[in-house]
């Protein structure tokens, strides 16, 4: 049998002031840690947009130093890098 991890009404009710204080700190560290993850999350996803645009911006700075190609072979190029920081 699965052990219940959300306490009955009755339970909450009968509880002594310290023990709520517990519970209180407790949910708070697991909001904090939800925050820390998604903050990570957020961070990570940043810099992998930040490698994308130094990474676009370099194709772009080639394509200019170029001399034009026929626009399907520039497209083709573009969306292989596109395809790439994906």
């Amino acid at each position: 049998m699965m052990p219940r991890l959300m306490p009955t009404r009755d339970e909450v009710a009968r509880l002594r002031p310290e023990q709520r204080a517990k519970i209180r700190r407790f949910i708070a560290q697991v909001v904090n840690d939800i925050d820390d993850v998604i903050d990570r999350e957020n961070q990570r996803r940043l810099r992998l947009i930040a490698v994308g645009e130094r990474i676009r911006s370099h194709a772009l700075r080639l394509e200019a130093q170029r001399s034009p190609d026929p626009e399907h072979i520039t497209a083709a190029r573009r969306r292989a890098l596109l395809d790439a920081i994906r």
